[in-house]
């Protein structure tokens, strides 16, 4: 446990006040390690600890400084940072930590919290301390919580006896974030939706949040005309009032995102989401998907909090970044005669469809030509059909289907629809771009046209019909003509 103290002389004042209300609760009476906070040669018999809860922010009438039979919230272990500074109370409001003054020469330390979520001051001055959370663990959602004072040693309700060994249950909340999209059936140049549901840090009463926002990345090459359509706290509809949309950029985004579109809470709306109890925040957006550069098209999203007591300019806590995937490819046929010769000139129109050919929907392009080289080249990037919604999907039926309208000059016209499976592992060409080149994002299918087979007219198949009629007609008269011989 890192432990920073500052030992200076001593100036002991008197204690007899109670700081309950976000102090948080008393606890059990089992101490973790201590952190020896007394001052020069001075030992005293009291101490301060600080057991590190989670949970909704709740009053027990019942506290006094002493211990419960049972800890409230739950246990939220190790990494927790405090420190401790003795104060003297604003006296118009001696519940305001902020508004404290430091003792000169007071008792300071710092603390860890351990695996039990505990960190004791010991040897502590008789006095009134000021308790900041200064650091949670780096890997967690967990907002750092407000300021608050306590005394030490704390007299009991009835006046008669003092708690010597303080223990205090300060709480957290997490604040997490996540992404969904909807982007079933969506290509290139198609609008998407996306949702980000976060929920706000719960605070005591009668604190506020200093900040909260919600904050999409993407890369602005992939998505266009990315809009905020609306935005909710508790299932009601936000007034645009409350929040602002903020344009930006960012620099080392969460996959290579450069681009940013920021929600702040203001006024009203920060009021609305800094609550006692778990509130559920979302925003909802939609975007235009770009034609493909790697396949992937990805957004990102996260929170970023400052909780209560803390300025505009400290450092805010900043969720991970959830992010939600769409997958595109290129398609394209080649038209050929069943070798090596490639036909110009047939007309596609492309549509979704099932296995078996039949087709849904309206087409999603029509009237694209092969060109010399019999590439039939559609203009979209079309979305994969084993993954949809950021999900891979367990059986797929999707398909798509190109209706030859146009055969090439002097070719059938086939009758049936052309049925392609496109799968992410169907797409295993590589595409080059200018000076880039993209692995594994394009298909091609060859589709063989062949030529009609029709008798010539004045052919030899009228010549066999002609002959054998001749042929009957000639037998009948020589049969005939015995018939006559016999008579």
């Amino acid at each position: 446990m890192a432990i920073a103290m500052k030992k200076t002389a001593a100036i002991a004042i008197a204690a007899g006040l109670t700081f309950a209300g976000s102090a948080g609760i008393a606890a059990q009476d089992a101490f973790a390690a201590d952190v020896n906070a007394g001052v020069g040669e001075a030992t005293t018999a009291y101490s301060l600890t600080v057991h590190k809860r989670g949970g909704n922010w709740q009053e027990n009438r019942n506290y006094n400084g002493g211990a419960l039979d049972a800890a409230p919230g739950t246990d939220l272990g190790a990494g927790f940072k405090f420190s401790i500074e003795q104060v003297t109370p604003n006296p118009d409001n001696i519940n305001d930590a902020s508004a404290a003054t430091p003792v000169q020469g007071g008792a300071t330390a710092e603390g860890t919290t351990d695996a039990d979520g505990k960190v004791r001051f010991t040897n502590l001055p008789e006095g009134v301390y000021r308790v900041k959370e200064t650091g949670v663990p780096a890997d967690s959602n967990y907002i750092t919580g407000p300021a608050f004072l306590v005394s030490v040693p704390v007299t009991t309700a009835d006046g008669t006896k003092n708690i010597n060994d303080v223990v205090v249950y300060p709480k957290n909340t997490e604040t997490k974030v996540e992404k969904s999209v909807k982007d079933e059936d969506k290509n290139s140049g198609d609008t998407i939706e996306y949702t980000i549901s976060a929920n706000a840090p719960v605070v005591p009463a009668g604190n506020k949040l200093t900040s909260f926002a919600v904050q999409d990345a993407f890369r602005k090459s992939e998505l266009t005309d990315v809009k905020v359509t609306k935005v909710e706290v508790g299932g009601e509809e936000v007034p645009a009032g409350e929040y602002e949309v903020v344009d930006g950029t960012i620099e080392g985004g969460p996959a290579d995102a450069d681009t940013t579109k920021t929600v702040n809470f203001v006024g009203a709306g920060l009021d609305r989401v800094s609550k006692q109890e778990a509130v559920e925040v979302k925003v909802y957006l939609t975007a235009t998907m770009q034609k493909i550069g790697d396949g992937e098209i990805v957004n990102n999203a996260r929170s970023i909090v400052r909780g209560p007591n803390t300025k505009s300019t400290d450092e805010p806590k900043e969720t991970p970044w959830d992010e939600v995937k769409t997958y595109l490819g290129e398609l394209r046929l080649v038209k050929t005669d069943g070798g090596n010769t490639k036909l110009a000139g047939a007309k596609f129109d492309l549509f979704r469809c099932d296995e078996s050919g039949k087709t849904t929907g309206d087409a999603i392009e029509t009237g694209i030509v092969s060109d010399q080289d019999g590439l039939v080249k559609f203009n979209k990037s079309l979305h994969v059909t084993d993954y949809i919604d950021d999900a891979d999907v367990a059986e797929v039926t999707k398909r798509y289907c190109a209706v030859e309208t146009q055969a090439p000059e002097g070719y059938q016209k086939l009758n049936k629809p052309v049925v392609i499976e496109f799968k992410r592992s169907d797409l295993n060409e590589d595409l080059q771009v200018g000076d880039v080149k993209y692995e594994k994002v394009q298909k091609t299918v060859t589709v063989v046209n062949t030529k009609p087979l029709l008798p010539g007219t004045g052919g030899m198949g009228v010549l066999i019909i002609v002959l054998a009629g001749l042929a009957i007609i000639g037998g009948g008269v020589y049969a005939a003509r015995r018939n006559s011989q016999s008579a």
